[in-house]
């Protein structure tokens, strides 16, 4: 199997995270600012939240890949996941909210049954991943803290696919800007759900997928978050997430290269008081 060049692939990314997590920080003095303006007034309570959540769950891979000699096929039995999230919001304005979130998951243990056009299928081990990261502006509905907010994720996805031993299917990572709008609903005075449709633009493909798919430059993916929240205390909150993505990019071969993945994770998301 014929290896990506580094700028093929996704540890570009880390660069991003860290200067996102800088940016969480500098959020975090937000409220300070806002306090330091208001001397000599009524001080206002500080809203501005930090969450970390982390995970463990459930995730499945299907890929298809067009080729001169036939197609070549790639489904995964359902694998053990892992996922970790880190998220900031802080007011801006009357109803206003601006924050930024990481997300990222990933495999373990993934072994999926591979069809090459030509010889016998066989099992792969692999490794799937997922990464989103990108700001949160969000606007109220109403005055108080825990009322219904609408929410646009605006950024970057990557999902990346590694055979961890040698196989039919190229390693490769898929990337471009995503858009998310998402609704937050808080119910039972310590629950919220979120959930939200998602459209991303593929304009990042590794040159080794597109060689031998001769894919266009360019692909659209779809598909759905919906995040479950319980209060437990006041620093911890029961997480459930699940989030599928279809990816599709055009080919010379006559059928479209696809890919598609699904992930689910339920754990515990720490956040400030």
């Amino acid at each position: 199997m014929k290896r990506l060049r580094d700028s093929d692939r996704i540890p570009r990314a880390p660069v991003a995270i860290r200067s996102l997590a800088g940016l969480l920080l500098l959020l975090s003095w937000l409220p300070c600012l806002r306090a330091g303006a208001q001397a000599g007034s009524e001080a206002a309570p500080t809203t501005f939240r930090v969450m970390l959540a982390a995970g463990a769950g459930f995730g499945h891979r299907d890929v298809m890949l067009p080729a001169r000699p036939g197609s070549r096929l790639l489904e995964s039995a359902v694998f053990p996941a892992l996922g970790v999230s880190l998220e900031g919001h802080a007011p801006f304005g009357a109803r206003g909210l601006f924050g930024l979130r990481i997300h990222y998951q990933t495999s373990l243990g993934l072994r999926a049954s591979e069809e090459p056009a030509a010889g016998s299928g066989k099992e792969t081990s692999l490794r799937s991943h997922q990464l989103q990261l990108g700001i949160t502006p969000g606007l109220r509905f109403a005055d108080s803290p825990e009322s219904v907010v609408l929410r646009l994720f605006a950024g970057w996805g990557f999902r990346g696919l590694r055979a961890v031993t040698d196989g039919a299917l190229p390693q490769y990572t898929l990337h471009g800007p995503v858009l998310r709008p998402e609704l937050y609903l808080p119910f039972a005075d310590s629950a919220a759900l979120r959930f939200g449709p998602e459209c991303q633009l593929i304009s990042g493909i590794s040159d080794d997928l597109r060689r031998i798919a001769t894919t266009a430059a360019y692909g659209f993916a779809w598909g759905a978050v919906i995040e479950l929240d319980v209060q437990l205390t006041n620093a911890f909150r029961l997480h459930l997430d699940y989030r599928e993505s279809h990816a599709r990019v055009r080919s010379a071969w006559g059928q479209a290269l696809t890919d598609t993945e699904r992930f689910a994770t339920l754990g515990l998301k720490l956040q400030n008081p």
